[in-house]
């Protein structure tokens, strides 16, 4: 959905299709694949990591894994990815992500596009 953001070039769905064919960026989608799992179900996330990093040959597909997945870590302790503790209620965990996304779409629209921002923000 980049024709959502201003100030985005014109090549930016061009480069995101590119770099979606990197270890980076498949990791990334495998992390937030099982992340979504883990709101429901750690234990089989844990399964489903392990078994991923059992099968993978590449250690730079391991280790680019293990930083994804520590990303997404970093992320839950920030703001919880399932409903605990005082975002028990859903009202109060979507607010908190919701409050969350916008912190990301203004840091981009002062910012503008950064290419270096792609899949790696940094506050």
């Amino acid at each position: 959905m980049p024709f959502l953001f201003v100030k985005l070039p014109g090549t930016f769905a061009a480069g995101v299709e590119k770099n979606e064919q990197t270890i980076n960026f498949k990791m990334q989608e495998l992390a937030s694949a099982y992340y979504k799992v883990f709101k429901y179900n750690e234990t089989f996330f844990h399964a489903l990591v392990n078994t991923a990093k059992a099968k993978m040959t590449a250690t730079k597909s391991k280790t680019q894994l293990d930083v994804w997945l520590r990303t997404f870590q970093a992320m839950n302790a920030k703001v919880p990815m399932k409903p605990v503790g005082a975002l028990k209620s859903p009202r109060a965990f979507r607010i908190a992500h919701n409050n969350e996304y916008q912190k990301l779409v203004k840091a981009m629209s002062v910012t503008g596009y950064n290419p270096k921002l792609l899949g790696n923000y940094k506050k």
